[in-house]
């Protein structure tokens, strides 16, 4: 993950309740995804249900040439971050724009930390399997560039491209995905299946349809990703499963299916790497 910016909300305006101080900042950026926490809010409760400090992210009282999408869990109060495992996820599309991050605190606290990210590289501790998977020959695979989609739980769809697929470390299982592109390969030559909360494998599907489901609250427990018999000597597929109580199952290939060994532990992430085999390795399958 891209860390965009940390800063600390600075006093702009002293509100007209002297037991409450506000900070304005209009924070422009460019087209993209991207996720805004507090991680160390410090919050404290104040007159009862009123959790300070806080910070709201909105659009700013300006014309943008981009559409701003927000999406944020069940906890979120309406795009209110105040506790340091709050988050929301702002889509930008068709250009930049700007984004109004309105701060309020207590007079003896100090301003709100905020850390904003571009979700383009995994947020969490394990490195992208690309870097960790070489070849027969010991050489470092060239991946293709691969768009995931996945269906989480309490946020909806999003949309991921060479990184970890999913809302890595905030608990929230992925109900549904798709492979949506790999390159320059046909979509639907990619295959790929789920495993659901029963511990029911479903059937294969092609991208970029969908596996799994949206709206009941069913999180998958696993998946299994591999390409179509033909495209096997020409092309590596190894992927890497995330779950909710932290596990990392992986690298897999050949359409094994990734999941943990804890039972009921839900699927959280999903990593793959597909990249053409070396012209030597390739020969030698074919001919073997």
């Amino acid at each position: 993950m891209e860390q965009v910016m940390e800063y600390v909300m600075e006093e702009e305006k002293v509100s007209c309740d002297q037991d409450l101080i506000s900070s304005t900042q209009v924070l422009r950026l460019p087209e993209g995804i991207y996720s805004f926490t507090a991680p160390e809010s410090g919050a404290a409760a104040l007159r009862g249900d009123l959790i300070l400090p806080a910070m709201q992210v909105g659009l700013a009282p300006v014309r943008s040439a981009g559409r701003v999408e927000f999406l944020a869990g069940a906890s979120i109060v309406d795009r209110w971050l105040a506790q340091d495992t709050d988050m929301i996820i702002v889509r930008i599309t068709g250009g930049d724009a700007a984004l109004f991050l309105t701060s309020v605190r207590l007079p003896d606290s100090p301003g709100m930390a905020v850390d904003v990210r571009r979700l383009t590289a995994d947020p969490g501790t394990a490195a992208h399997i690309s870097g960790q998977v070489a070849d027969n020959a010991g050489e470092p695979l060239n991946p293709l560039p691969v768009r995931i989609l996945t269906h989480i739980r309490n946020v909806g769809d999003l949309h991921f491209l060479d990184c970890w697929a999913g809302w890595i470390g905030q608990k929230l299982p992925i109900e549904a995905f798709a492979v949506l592109s790999a390159g320059d390969l046909a979509t639907d030559s990619i295959e790929y299946c789920g495993l659901t909360a029963e511990g029911i494998e479903t059937a294969w599907v092609g991208g970029p349809a969908l596996c799994g489901s949206k709206g009941f609250g069913a999180p998958m427990l696993g998946f299994a990703i591999r390409l179509k018999p033909e495209l096997a000597p020409l092309y590596e597929c190894i992927y890497s499963g995330r779950f909710v109580s932290g596990a990392i199952v992986g690298p897999l290939e050949g359409g094994v299916v990734c999941c943990s060994t804890i039972p009921g532990d839900a699927l959280e992430g999903i990593d793959l790497c597909i990249a053409e085999r070396r012209v030597q390795e390739s020969l030698a399958t074919v001919s073997a």
